[in-house]
């Protein structure tokens, strides 16, 4: 058995029960905010977001025969991995009612999508959404980046942009993990199933 495969039960467990007895001190930490030494001069990731003119050398290095090897070796890894999650993921959406399946982007269900971080369409708060899909035992996450439109630094170039938007206010991701066992996606598919049909009910 796989580490994670232990590892995430217990995690989840762990997290279940503090929700159920100190729900306002997990949703505290879930809104919580790490503040940095420039946190008024709008940073990210600690460093001042300034405009390159070219790539710094910094960034240029070059590879020994063996870090060349170490490369490849992790290229065929990832390659062997996504192809098992192009696999979990079709079971994933086969398993998915109309209903679930219109509030996943039409790219994602096409052929040869990378079902990395499976995106899903919230229609309400995303945090309330969030929380809902860890109840079910639903690994999900919000879009964590910035969008370079909303950083000060490029005010002059400022643009709406309503695709990106939607995308980090108004969806939230779903891991597939090539480890993840067809039971695992099987039950995450009735899981949501049972979520948006909840949903389309209470709303009748």
């Amino acid at each position: 058995m796989r580490p994670q495969n232990l590892v995430f039960p217990f995690v989840y467990g762990l997290f279940w029960v503090m929700w159920r007895i100190y729900p306002e001190f997990m949703q505290s930490i879930a809104k919580s905010k790490m503040y940095t030494r420039s946190e008024e001069q709008d940073i990210f990731f600690d460093d001042y977001p300034i405009r390159r003119k070219s790539i710094p050398k910094g960034w240029k290095t070059k590879l020994c025969s063996w870090q060349v090897f170490a490369g490849i070796r992790s290229i065929k890894k990832m390659r062997k991995g996504q192809i098992e999650r192009e696999r979990l993921g079709r079971l994933l959406l086969e398993n998915l009612e109309e209903a679930v399946l219109r509030r996943i982007p039409k790219y994602a269900q096409e052929e040869n999508f990378n079902f990395y971080h499976l995106p899903f369409k919230v229609e309400q708060d995303r945090e309330i959404e969030l929380r809902e899909l860890f109840d079910l035992g639903i690994d999900s996450e919000g879009y964590g980046l910035n969008l370079c439109n909303e950083e000060a630094i490029f005010e002059e170039f400022y643009e709406e942009l309503k695709g990106a938007t939607r995308v980090k206010y108004k969806s939230v991701f779903i891991p597939l993990h090539e480890s993840y066992s067809e039971r695992a996606i099987l039950k995450m598919a009735k899981s949501l199933n049972s979520l948006v049909t909840r949903k389309k009910v209470v709303s009748c």
